[in-house]
C-alpha cells in the first residue's frame, strides 16, 4: 500500500491518497536512504496518484558520467523539450 501525503482537505483533516500496488521485484542500491525508502512506479500510475496531467511529470533526474557537462546536457534537454 503506497499513501501519499498529498491527500484530500476535509472538515477532519487531510486524507492521504491510498493505492494498492504489487512489488514485483526488490533491489539494493547499497544507500540506506534510497533502500529505506525508495519505490518505483510506472509513470501512469504516478500521474494518476498525484492527479497529474498525461503529458505532466514532477521532475526529471539525470546521471551523467561527466559532472563538468551538467550545463551542456541540461540546455540541450530543455531545448528538446521546448521544440
Amino acid at each position: 500500500m503506497l499513501i501519499s501525503p498529498q491527500g484530500q482537505v476535509t472538515p477532519a483533516g487531510i486524507l492521504p491518497r491510498l493505492k494498492q500496488f504489487t512489488v514485483i521485484g526488490v533491489f539494493e542500491a547499497g544507500h540506506y536512504e534510497y533502500d529505506s525508502g525508495l519505490a518505483l512506479i510506472h509513470l501512469v500510475d504516478a500521474q494518476k496518484l498525484y492527479r497529474m496531467e498525461p503529458d505532466q511529470v514532477s521532475g526529471v533526474r539525470l546521471k551523467l558520467h561527466d559532472l563538468f557537462e551538467s550545463t551542456q546536457s541540461s540546455t540541450r534537454i530543455v531545448s528538446f523539450i521546448l521544440t
